[in-house]
């Protein structure tokens, strides 16, 4: 505005002459360079303040921007959610819980989540044929990380399926394609070591 336009021009030429007063030699004493400090503060700041004001406008454009010698914001480019799924690998399991891992298929030698994905979200189904419809797995929460530890419910023998997708900050990627069988056997307490019969 006219007025803040007037302010900055006042902090310029307060500013001017301090500096001006430090510097010449009759007049270069302590009192005025601490005078001359001030006002370049104070000159620092309002600059700064009007900076703000003319980043926010929303018609400011980057041409004005190179022409006032401020900075002309980095276009960000939008995220993706991840384009393709995990593979799943059994680690093993203890009584009705089975840890499992989330694998890089893109990356086999990249033990950690890939490269823009911020997780996994991991899934099962109990029957003998998993569900087409994705909306029908049962969810199994999240893991920032590879590894998950799932728990699935019952005591009866069951076929499970284990399936999983990565997620990032702008949502899911690709799932149920890739999916791990197992069988479990019907027991109340599974030994911690009983082998599971898995196909791929």
């Amino acid at each position: 505005t006219a007025s803040q336009s007037a302010n900055y021009a006042d902090f310029k030429d307060m500013y001017a002459q301090a500096l001006g007063l430090s510097k010449a030699a009759a007049t270069k004493t302590p009192l005025n360079t601490f005078l001359k400090n001030e006002k370049k503060r104070e000159l620092v700041e309002y600059t700064r303040l009007l900076v703000k004001i003319i980043q926010a406008f929303p018609d400011t454009t980057d041409a004005a921007r190179v022409e006032l010698e401020i900075t002309v914001p980095k276009q960000r480019t939008p995220g993706q959610v991840p384009a393709y799924m995990p593979g799943t690998e059994y680690l093993g399991s203890q009584n009705r819980t089975l840890f499992v891992r989330a694998k890089d298929l893109q990356d086999p030698l990249n033990r950690g989540l890939p490269a823009g994905v911020s997780g996994v979200q991991w899934y099962s189904w109990i029957g003998a044929q998993p569900p087409a419809d994705p909306r029908e797995w049962f969810s199994q929460g999240t893991t920032m990380r590879t590894r998950a530890s799932l728990s699935i419910p019952g005591t009866e023998a069951a076929k499970v399926w284990i399936t999983a997708a990565y997620f990032n900050a702008q949502g899911a990627g690709p799932g149920q394609d890739m999916l791990l069988q197992v069988n479990l056997s019907a027991s109340n307490s599974l030994p911690v070591q009983q082998k599971l019969k898995i196909a791929a």
